[in-house]
C-alpha cells in the first residue's frame, strides 16, 4: 500500500532528466491483482507524473476530477494488463 499523499508529493517534484525512468523499460507481471500491478508500476516508474519515453521527457497532469490511481487502473483494464 502506498503512503498517504504519496502521489501528490510526486506530482509536485521536478526531477532532472537524468533521474527520469524510461517507461519503455517497465515490465508488469500481469498475473498480479490490480492493486499489486499499480504498486509495481509506481515502484518501477518512481514518478508517474515525470518520466521518459525513449529520449523524450514527459510531464503529465491529470484532470482534477480523477485520481492517478483511477487513471492507471483504467489503463490496466483497457490494455488487459
Amino acid at each position: 500500500m502506498l503512503p498517504e499523499n504519496y502521489l501528490e508529493q510526486l506530482e509536485e517534484q521536478n526531477p532532472s532528466k537524468e533521474e527520469l525512468i524510461n517507461i519503455e523499460k517497465i515490465h508488469i507481471d500481469t498475473t498480479l491483482p490490480e492493486e499489486k500491478r499499480l504498486e509495481e508500476f509506481i515502484k518501477q516508474i518512481k514518478n508517474p507524473y515525470h518520466f521518459k519515453s525513449g529520449n523524450v521527457s514527459v510531464s503529465i497532469g491529470y484532470k482534477d476530477c480523477d485520481t492517478l490511481r483511477n487513471i492507471v487502473s483504467n489503463y490496466f483494464i483497457e490494455t488487459k494488463l
